[in-house]
């Protein structure tokens, strides 16, 4: 990315809109799956006010970290005019476990997978990935 105007990379700001993007989508709100087969009966509670609904492609925490990916992504190229893209977004279900969406594994895994499911990393292992990479990114940045 270059820098803005403003010798910033991504004015911080803009993740107030991000912010709301998010809590749009999940919070106090009910999640369902395109293929669920309720999904009838969640649009009917959904019409009687019962329930916010969201139908997504999945709601696993993979999949949930996907939809993060695209609409952060989205507002983030719109937003810097494409100057900035994301490469990766990590979703945490609980402390324990996380799936990552990142679009640079496609250069590394012949599958095009993107999901990094970490429930067989423990809290600590997973704690050490995070400080190492943003060990690195200092020194990127330095």
């Amino acid at each position: 990315a270059t820098l803005d105007d403003k010798n910033w990379v991504f004015d911080f700001g803009g993740c107030k809109e991000i912010k709301k993007l998010l809590e749009d989508q999940f919070d106090h709100t009910f999640c369902a799956a395109a293929d669920d087969p309720e999904l009838e009966t969640f649009q009917q509670l959904d019409a009687s006010g019962l329930i916010q609904l969201r139908v997504m492609d999945g709601v696993g925490i993979e999949k949930t970290a996907e939809w993060v990916y695209k609409a952060v992504s989205k507002y983030v190229k719109e937003s810097t005019n494409g100057r900035v893209k994301i490469d990766k977004v990590e979703v945490w279900e609980h402390e324990g476990n996380s799936a990552i969406y990142d679009t640079r594994l496609d250069a590394i895994n012949s599958k095009s997978e993107r999901y990094i499911d970490q429930r067989i990393l423990n809290k600590e292992k997973a704690h050490e990935i995070a400080l190492k990479e943003n060990s690195e990114k200092e020194k990127i940045i330095s």
